[in-house]
């Protein structure tokens, strides 16, 4: 029974960190050329990392792998992956950005909708936007003042 539990926690360990890497490089790939990272010599790797780390604290469940965030890392993953795809899209079809398995906007934002609920759609959306605002705060505090970290870390 104690390996089967052990098996278990481990699972749900890989898979939640599985979701977690996934959502990091989805906010990764919106921040990658971002002017003000550039502005102030932000590394978007490390403000990548803070934002997922800083959204996640705020995430439902009772600890840092629940099992219940990895359903939610997932579903953070595709909020920024809308953030990224209505920021590049128009109103031609880009055989680069959108393949044919893939979601087109609308269709991703139905899904968001669908399974975030309104209400949870804009609290993951206030969640993310304040996660931004936090690092952001947090990286240019450290560059332009006292070394005080914000986050705690």
């Amino acid at each position: 029974m104690k390996k089967f539990m052990l098996l278990l926690s481990v699972l749900f360990l890989v898979g939640c960190s599985e979701s977690k890497n996934k959502y990091e490089e989805e906010v990764f790939r919106l921040f990658e050329n971002e002017q003000d990272l550039v502005d102030y010599s932000i590394d978007p790797r490390s403000f990548s990392e803070c934002v997922v780390e800083v959204s996640g604290k705020n995430m439902p469940g009772l600890f840092k792998f629940d099992p219940q965030r990895t359903d939610y890392y997932e579903l953070y993953s595709d909020l920024v992956r809308f953030k990224t795809l209505t920021s590049n899209y128009s109103s031609t079809f880009n055989k680069e950005l959108h393949t044919m398995e893939e979601l087109t906007p609308k269709d991703l934002w139905f899904k968001l909708k669908r399974e975030f609920g309104q209400k949870g759609l804009s609290d993951a959306h206030r969640n993310f936007s304040e996660s931004v605002l936090v690092c952001m705060e947090s990286f240019v505090s450290r560059r332009d003042g006292p070394a005080f970290d914000l986050l705690g870390v």
